[in-house]
């Protein structure tokens, strides 16, 4: 039985343009074969709000919205990050979800920025295509012995949610995961309280 020739046509990363149609055509001697592909679009940015607009590190319950986002390949899903400057990384504070809200506490930010923590959401479609916005939310931060006692409530939330899990009872993951991120950013939080240049540290 014949098989016919398989031949790989490979594009670089980024070639195609999202939301355009090509042509391709394949000759050999005087036959051609032709097919059309019409590219993905990310989805359509909409709005992306942080409420309040200001508050203080785990205390102030933000809300995470974003709406209006639109695609015809749904449904869309959301994932919502926010920046930690040291080391500089994006944690993560809800996993990509159907849900277009999300509350979380969260870690105070830099007084050279103002106390400013940038908050950001990924949206996909069902395709895997994503598109970003980020907002601005001044956190301002608290006192150590608050920020100790913050740690110490949520080290023994943890541990009672590993307890539970073996026992066959699961808490919320999303709740781990976000007290997971706050924690790492407040014991990678920069403490110059005693130094005279304070503000010229961080």
């Amino acid at each position: 039985q014949y098989s016919a020739p398989l031949y790989f046509f490979t594009l670089p990363p980024f070639t195609l343009l999202p939301s355009a149609s090509y042509l391709f055509t394949f000759k050999c001697n005087s036959s051609a074969a032709s097919l059309s592909i019409f590219t993905n679009s990310p989805p359509s940015p909409g709005r992306f709000i942080v409420i309040p607009s200001s508050g203080f590190e785990v205390q102030t319950e933000f809300t995470l919205n974003a709406g209006l986002w639109l695609d015809a390949d749904l449904p869309l899903s959301y994932s919502f990050l926010y920046e930690q400057n040291f080391p500089a990384v994006l944690l993560t504070i809800q996993g990509r979800s159907e849900s277009p809200l999300s509350q979380s506490y969260l870690p105070s930010g830099l007084r050279t920025l103002a106390y400013q923590v940038i908050c950001m959401v990924i949206v996909y479609d069902v395709l895997d295509a994503s598109n970003n916005m980020t907002a601005g939310v001044v956190v301002q931060p608290l006192g150590q012995e608050s920020r100790t006692a913050w740690l110490r409530s949520a080290f023994n939330s943890s541990v009672t949610t590993v307890e539970d899990s073996s026992n066959g009872v699961f808490q919320d993951a999303e709740s781990l995961r976000r007290t997971v991120s706050i924690t790492s950013s407040l014991l990678n939080s920069q403490n110059c309280s005693l130094s005279p240049q304070c503000n010229l540290l961080y």
